[in-house]
């Protein structure tokens, strides 16, 4: 599966939970971030760094406002669209 395609159903999947938020919002969104970023760990097991690969960078974000306002958290999955549909940052 490609990046691409794992940052968009992750985006999508927060987007559709945060029109109806439930008591576990944030963790939610935080393991849905955690098993998706698991798809760009590299042979040794680490993480490109921040400001490398934008699509991760965009993956994480969602997880670092998931506490916040529904339209914050709006706002971080359509830049993780944005993200996905880069040909530069594929």
């Amino acid at each position: 599966m490609l990046h691409s395609e794992i940052l968009s159903e992750a985006a999508e999947r927060v987007a559709s939970w945060n029109e109806f938020r439930v008591h576990d919002f944030p963790g939610n969104v935080v393991r849905t971030v955690n098993a998706a970023r698991e798809h760009w760990r590299d042979e040794g097991g680490e993480l490109p760094p921040h400001g490398i690969d934008p699509m991760l960078d965009a993956l994480l974000a969602i997880a670092d406002v998931a506490d916040e306002s529904p339209i914050t958290v709006r706002d971080a999955c359509a830049a993780a669209f944005r993200a996905a549909e880069d040909p530069v940052a594929r």
